[in-house]
């Protein structure tokens, strides 16, 4: 009888549900917030001012009215705020999952956390998966946001005009050898690797941390800010390419090459991690 293949974490389950209990109290409602402040905004959106707006400004703004401004002032303010919300809560998202990694690995709770019957990869792995897991939830509520605001501009009206504009987008893109899809994946990808090397950085900052002993935030700021600009020195190898002559070629190039180089800087991160929490971590 063939042996089966045996997982090699079966603990991972539980890593992963342990992180998404303690990041969720926190994310869930935030981007709850944000998903609310895009239904606010697409509801404070007048269709009829809006196309009012549209005219009147082909008309040099005659002819508008108290009420009409109003409206848009109000709906301005709530992009802004949505903006602005918007680059809070990737921050925010990015501090909590670093907060999380130290309390759990480095902090007060790596005392019960590395007792527990769970290997070093299985810890590091499980934390990498939520996270990334998170960086995920968050691109889809910002994407959900977004399609709140258009809630009364007339959505299917934009969608129609997508569809009528579809065929003349792919024959631009084909005349460049890409495809509508191929272009959403290259992205992706590069917004996952991105994540990816964001979170394999917190976890070798904090490696760092126990190899070189120190454990102030000013210190490890410091090494965030080396490995960001090494990080940068890296991408400078990557070809040049002249957006205006190439457009959205080269952006996609630019993507692919950027992608291949986060994950390389992931691996090596990860990797060094492993090593550090598995042989050089002293607890006592």
């Amino acid at each position: 009888m063939k042996n089966k293949i045996r997982n090699p974490f079966p603990n991972i389950g539980k890593v992963i549900k342990y992180e998404f209990k303690h990041s969720a109290r926190v994310l869930i409602p935030l981007y709850a917030v944000l998903l609310l402040l895009g239904l606010l905004t697409g509801l404070s959106i007048n269709k009829k001012n809006y196309e009012s707006l549209v005219s009147q400004i082909n008309q040099n703004g005659s002819g508008m009215y108290s009420a009409d401004i109003a409206n848009i002032l109000l709906t301005t303010f709530l992009a802004f705020a949505i903006f602005a919300f918007i680059t809070a809560i990737t921050i925010v998202t990015i501090v909590i999952i670093a907060g999380r990694f130290k309390r759990s690995m480095n902090g007060e709770e790596a005392y019960l956390n590395l007792s527990l019957p769970v290997t070093m990869g299985e810890h590091l792995w499980g934390k990498f998966i939520m996270y990334a897991l998170w960086a995920v939830i968050c691109q889809a509520a910002i994407i959900c946001t977004g399609l709140l605001c258009c809630v009364r501009v007339g959505f299917p009206n934009i969608m129609n005009l997508i569809n009528d504009a579809m065929p003349e987008i792919k024959l631009s893109l084909a005349r460049q050898n890409l495809t509508f899809g191929g272009i959403i994946a290259a992205y992706y990808f590069y917004y996952l690797t991105w994540n990816c090397f964001i979170i394999t950085m917190i976890f070798a900052v904090n490696g760092l941390s126990i190899v070189f002993k120190y454990n102030k935030g000013f210190l490890k700021f410091l090494v965030v800010v080396v490995l960001l600009w090494l990080n940068l020195k890296t991408l400078k190898i990557i070809p040049s390419w002249n957006l205006m002559q190439d457009g959205v070629s080269g952006m996609v190039k630019i993507w692919l090459y950027s992608s291949l180089v986060e994950f390389l800087w992931s691996v090596l991160f990860f990797g060094f991690s492993h090593w550090v929490y598995a042989k050089k971590l002293n607890l006592e």
